[in-house]
């Protein structure tokens, strides 16, 4: 079996010497995965950390395509759909404040208060709120 710390320590090295092209390959492959799949809360944090590290670098259009991609997921890990819930750019914020399960009442009110009214908007088509 692998150690999660030799995973670790392999993606650090990837994301650090690979190019952009590599790193956005990496994370729509991480993302794809995550997911489709079924992880333990440990799990869905440590890929969290990783989709964390390949954003670092990314473009606004990328963002908004990880929000999307997250929206609807019981997997998006809490701390990725925050980063991008807080994106000034509602196009980035829009559909994991819409949709996103992984939102707690803490975090959108703390949206509500810091943002403006298109991240509002998004709040209030949520389903429940």
């Amino acid at each position: 079996m692998i150690e999660t710390g030799d995973v670790m320590e392999d993606l650090n090295e990837a994301i650090e010497r690979g190019s952009s092209e590599s790193r956005a390959r990496a994370l729509w492959h991480a993302t794809d995965i995550l997911v489709e799949g079924e992880f333990s809360e440990e799990q869905i944090r440590i890929f969290g950390d990783v989709i964390t590290r390949l954003t670092d670098e990314i473009e606004m259009a990328a963002r908004a395509e990880l929000s999307r991609r997250l929206a609807h997921s019981n997997n998006a890990p809490p701390k990725v759909v925050q980063m991008l819930a807080f994106d000034d750019a509602i196009e980035v914020a829009g559909p994991v404040l819409q949709f996103s399960p992984r939102l707690d009442a803490r975090l959108l009110v703390a949206n509500i208060r810091s943002k403006g009214q298109p991240h509002l908007l998004a709040i209030a088509k949520r389903a429940s709120v």
